[in-house]
């Protein structure tokens, strides 16, 4: 008898491969949203960890959602990749981040806590959402600004300089030390500090400064606008025609403002 040959029906591929699965690995394909477009920004970050990313030319800002920022922060220029379809709620242009380009020089204000030879800086910001690690390996490791130590509960600025991937927070080294919270001098100099005005001068540059200040007080000969009533009585010769111009002869008054002088 004749020896029949099996043959390999492609039935059971054809099913597979019109199911949309590989001939392969049996596995369905997914594809991801369409990249239209790349472009470079500057991060503005809300409270949430949601970033909108101004480009120059675009009218609209560049939606990002907070697992797709990719570590950038508020103020960092990132390059962005924007999808052609936009964002079903709200109609937006949404996109993702690729890579942090550059990061923000603009430091973050907050408390430093300290727990054994780690360390952390709470942020008080509307557009920080995080807390920044103090990259040091031991407590002892802290700075020193203007004679202030680093310590537990200080007022500090931070300036953040990297996120690796897989920890929960940035990384960033403390670049002023401010003081103790709810002193008058320390919350002035964390304003000053957060918008990158200086407060801290060189010993030559005061020293300058001291020595250029004079007191000039008032000038002779001249009394002023509004004398008080002690110049009146102490010096009624030199004040009498102060007296007669800015007084009512009779009430003693003086003229209501925006009216002409009594003379």
């Amino acid at each position: 008898m004749g020896r029949k040959s099996k043959k390999k029906g492609s039935s059971s591929r054809g099913i597979e491969n019109g199911r949309g699965k590989s001939s392969k690995t049996g596995r369905r394909k997914h594809s991801g949203p369409k990249i239209a477009d790349t472009y470079e920004g500057t991060v503005n970050l809300n409270r949430d960890g949601i970033g909108f990313i101004s480009v120059p030319g675009l009218e609209e800002s560049i939606f990002v959602q907070n697992r797709k920022m990719r570590g950038a922060l508020n103020g960092d220029r990132v390059q962005v990749a924007v999808y052609r379809s936009r964002r079903p709620e709200s109609g937006r242009i949404e996109g993702e981040v690729i890579s942090v380009i550059e990061r923000s020089k603009r430091p973050h204000i907050g408390t430093l806590i300290v727990r054994g030879d780690k360390a952390w800086v709470m942020v008080e910001s509307r557009v920080m959402p995080y807390d920044v690690r103090v990259d040091i390996e031991k407590a002892s490791d802290l700075p020193v600004f203007g004679g202030l130590k680093a310590t537990d509960g200080m007022k500090v600025a931070v300036l953040v300089s990297a996120w690796p991937k897989g920890t929960p927070e940035p990384i960033g080294k403390i670049v002023d030390v401010l003081g103790k919270p709810g002193e008058n001098d320390t919350e002035m100099h964390a304003i000053l500090t957060e918008y990158q005005l200086p407060y801290r001068f060189d010993e030559s540059v005061e020293r300058a400064a001291s020595h250029s200040r004079q007191d000039y007080g008032e000038r002779p000969g001249r009394a002023k606008r509004f004398p008080s009533g002690a110049d009146f009585y102490d010096r009624p010769r030199r004040c009498e025609r102060l007296r007669r111009r800015y007084f009512h002869p009779e009430t003693g008054r003086r003229p209501v403002r925006g009216r002409r002088a009594y003379r």
